[in-house]
């Protein structure tokens, strides 16, 4: 019976439905666990052979794709990107299983076989060679069967240390999975000493991949830095500073923006870790890289590089200083973006900067805050979000493209992937006023001073600037002309218990009348969002105060309002 099971695989290891052929390579692994590598060796002919032919092929095809015009070679790399590539990916599979089942031992053939696979235009392909990669090595915790000796590829460790690299390099996060896999096994074959031919090389890749946007990559690596680095991960980081840096500024340029994102996120993390003697030659680099990312087209990529670029001018205020006229424009730009979370980055950034340079930095923000506060009153009625918009590529995740069902806009056309084919949102430009951008209303550069205003609130040496603009918050609140001005009153209910506990009670409580009627507006409101925001914010200035000077206040500002706080926060204790 098993003679004639195995004159059959060979045909259906190349039969042309794809389940009859992931079969057949399940098969062939069980057989492997019972019956030992007298199963491989019947096969191994003929998946080299299946595999050799399929990759002699898919050089063809880049022939021809190369020498095809331009629209066709977008559609024929959306294909070969997005669809399982016939038998070698199978092949792939079938390989993986029968080297699990019986521990062969890797040879320079054998590595041969696999690893042109993994520069494969086709992402399934690549990941079933990651997938044999790993396979190659012992597990994470290998018993005696299968420790690092008995598989032999350590023997290749150059070739292999090479391959994963490229493997966490990679657009796809599916391939960037089974890479961490590999590397993970990988290192954990290595004693200490080994590794530290291979560290220079991987540490960065699983420290960046740590801030990946796909979260099995994200916490496979957390994972991993855990196990490789213990608590050295400081001390990791510090030895190899200068690879880890060269790695992060290649990454801050590289084409997937989910990777320029966490390499933002990256460097955030290396000025908030390391000692600052330990950074200090790479300061400057690392701002460098950090403004191209300021004007990217994916606005995740402006939010942590406006946050990082903070974080710098915090640590490195003196070096930085020249760059200062480059920066406040785009620092200011986020502050005005049209994503909510983006301003807030930009509160936050500049919030640093005040920090790092005094008073010089507070004048400037506060003149550029007092103008921001009193162009609401140039609101238009129409407060549309999208009025303006060209119908080309929409904001990343927030704006879609006008013209929906125009089948002309959408055929043949680039495919997306989250962080994988969305690189196609191009890196920073010469320019802050990107084709993926809408002008700022000015409700909008309203928001973003407000929580400026409250992130100041904690900075020493601002209370009197942050007093003195708490009226004109208090009067842009007020205006409720246009339709989204329930956003700007939430943004403001949030932003009253920070401002008040920065301030202090006493020097608050002789603002506090001015936001009452915007306060209880809101808590009213039909928005749930800021009707829940008012809650809030009644409920924290009510404990900050006290209750019953809180509800005195109120009262004694208006009587009629007591009813309506009486429905969300409970009467003072007698």
């Amino acid at each position: 019976m098993l003679a004639q099971i195995l004159q059959l695989c060979p045909s259906y290891l190349a039969h042309g439905e794809a389940r009859v052929r992931v079969a057949t390579g399940e098969l062939l692994g069980w057989l492997c666990r019972l019956h030992g590598q007298v199963i491989y060796q019947s096969v191994e002919g003929t998946l080299a052979s299946l595999m050799m032919s399929s990759l002699q092929a898919a050089e063809d095809d880049q022939d021809k794709w190369e020498t095809s015009s331009t629209t066709s070679r977008d559609s024929a790399d959306v294909f070969a990107n997005t669809t399982s590539w016939t038998v070698l990916e199978t092949c792939l599979r079938a390989l993986e299983r029968l080297i699990v089942a019986s521990r062969l031992l890797v040879t320079q053939d054998l590595l041969d076989l696999v690893l042109p696979t993994l520069s494969h235009r086709n992402r399934f392909v690549r990941e079933a060679g990651y997938g044999c990669i790993a396979a190659f090595l012992p597990p994470e915790n290998p018993g005696p069967e299968n420790d690092r000796d008995s598989c032999g590829a350590y023997a290749f460790g150059d070739q292999l240390s090479a391959a994963v690299a490229r493997g966490l390099d990679d657009n796809w996060s599916q391939v960037r999975m089974a890479a961490s896999v590999a590397a993970r096994r990988f290192l954990c074959g290595l004693t200490p000493e080994e590794r530290e031919r291979h560290l220079p090389s991987l540490l960065p890749r699983i420290c960046l991949s740590r801030y990946y946007v796909a979260e099995g990559v994200k916490i496979y690596n957390q994972r991993t830095w855990e196990m490789i680095a213990g608590l050295r991960g400081k001390d990791l980081v510090q030895k190899y500073i200068n690879d880890v840096v060269a790695y992060y500024l290649s990454a801050s340029g590289a084409e997937n923006h989910a990777v320029r994102e966490a390499a933002c996120y990256c460097v955030s993390e290396l000025t908030r870790k390391l000692p600052a003697a330990a950074l200090a030659p790479h300061a400057l680099s690392l701002l460098e890289a950090l403004l191209v990312c300021f004007e990217d087209d994916s606005w995740p990529v402006r939010d942590t590089a406006c946050l990082a670029v903070g974080k710098l001018l915090a640590a490195f205020p003196e070096p930085c200083r020249p760059y200062l006229p480059r920066l406040y424009p785009l620092l200011f730009a986020n502050l005005h973006d049209n994503i909510p979370s983006v301003r807030q980055g930009g509160a936050e950034a500049l919030a640093l900067a005040v920090r790092a340079y005094g008073a010089e930095a507070v004048d400037r923000v506060m003149d550029r805050v007092r103008q921001d506060l009193t162009s609401v009153s140039q609101q238009p009625n129409e407060s549309e979000r999208y009025t303006e918009m060209e119908g080309v590529a929409a904001t990343y995740g927030v704006v879609k493209r006008q013209r929906d069902n125009d089948m002309d806009l959408h055929t043949d056309k680039q495919m997306y992937s989250c962080g994988s084919l969305a690189p196609k949102l191009s890196a920073g430009g010469c320019s802050a006023s990107h084709h993926l951008r809408r002008p700022t209303q000015p409700w909008e550069a309203a928001d973003g001073s407000v929580r400026l205003v409250a992130e100041l609130a904690a900075v020493a040496g601002c209370g009197a600037a942050v007093a003195a603009a708490l009226p004109l918050v208090a009067s842009a609140a007020a205006h409720r002309h246009y339709a989204h001005h329930v956003h700007l009153v939430e943004t403001v209910c949030r932003a009253l218990p920070p401002v008040a506990a920065g301030l202090g009670k006493r020097p608050f409580k002789q603002h506090l009348e001015l936001f009452l009627d915007t306060l209880l507006y809101a808590l009213t409101c039909e928005n749930q969002l800021t009707a829940e925001a008012a809650r809030c914010c009644a409920e924290q200035l009510s404990a900050l105060l006290g209750p019953g000077i809180f509800r005195g206040r109120v009262e004694n500002f208006n009587p009629s309002y007591a009813a309506t706080l009486d429905r969300f926060l409970p009467p003072p204790r007698p």
